[in-house]
């Protein structure tokens, strides 16, 4: 058993996370339960969202925050398929790549994105549902 540092309750050892600190090369438990430490992520996250979009945005496209923005302005802060000016549900426009490369295509609404998603990111897939939608 072992005291939460923040909730004050005596857990048992499983509910603490084991963490590994390369310094002093030994593995140790956390001061604060799992569900102190759930607690303390999703404030963060709500109280940093500018921060973890950020963080999102280089992880994920290995791109800044001023690099989309550029590409925002590049497109004249429309989607760069239909043209919308909403990107909701979302707040912002979703960063197309290839998943292949990495390589980022441009910005997407949603619904886009999810349509070259459906696509399978094919080129001939698009062809083919183009002239499905012409009537050929």
């Amino acid at each position: 058993m072992k005291k939460c540092s923040v909730c004050k309750k005596n857990l048992p050892l499983d509910k603490y996370k084991i963490v590994f600190d390369s310094k002093r090369n030994k593995a140790y438990r956390r001061n604060y339960c799992n569900k102190c430490r759930t607690n303390k992520a999703r404030n963060w996250r709500y109280k940093n969202p500018d921060k973890l979009r950020a963080m999102e945005l280089k992880r994920h496209y290995h791109i800044t925050v001023i690099e989309y923005n550029n590409l925002l302005v590049k497109q004249g802060g429309k989607c760069a398929i239909c043209g919308t000016i909403d990107p909701s549900p979302k707040n912002y426009f979703c960063v197309d790549h290839n998943h292949i490369t990495g390589v980022v295509r441009g910005l997407l609404c949603p619904r886009c994105n999810v349509a070259i998603g459906y696509f399978l990111d094919n080129y001939k897939n698009c062809q083919k549902a183009a002239r499905y939608l012409k009537g050929k």
